[in-house]
């Protein structure tokens, strides 16, 4: 059994362990505070923020031995500059997503139960940025 923050450390720790597999561009988290044109992400940047969707009891049992399950989602986004590194970003999107697919954190104690790239597309008004985000679903059981 894990909780929120062990399971968000995890993510967070294999993105940055990782980072040769997406160029070693930069990585932000939630509220860093984070300017791409003058913090080193002129080429690119890579955006992490995790959030509990939900949860609910799994098991009956005495307060302090119930299992309560809550499921959550990481939103990994992989920032380029408009029209440059065509193709380029998709295969870091993909290699994102393959730092998490089930079977890597079977031992972590919190389930990923899919990796997903979704739709890519501009950032912002100007334009400036093309984004692609992967979305890792998980679950976590605590006692309560």
């Amino acid at each position: 059994m894990t909780n929120y923050v062990q399971a968000a450390a995890a993510i967070r720790s294999r993105l940055e362990a990782n980072a040769a597999a997406f160029g070693n561009l930069p990585i932000t988290f939630g509220n860093d505070e984070f300017d791409p044109e003058t913090d080193g992400g002129e080429k690119g940047w890579v955006y992490c923020k995790i959030g509990v969707l939900n949860g609910k009891q799994v098991s009956l049992g005495q307060a302090g031995h119930r299992d309560f399950r809550d499921w959550a989602q990481a939103h990994i986004w992989i920032y380029v500059p408009s029209n440059s590194l065509v193709g380029a970003v998709e295969g870091y999107a993909m290699a994102v997503r393959d730092l998490y697919l089930p079977e890597a954190f079977a031992t972590q104690g919190f389930n990923i139960t899919s990796a997903t790239i979704g739709e890519g597309g501009p950032d912002g008004a100007s334009g400036r940025w093309y984004g692609v985000p992967i979305i890792i679903a998980f679950n976590f059981d605590t006692l309560k």
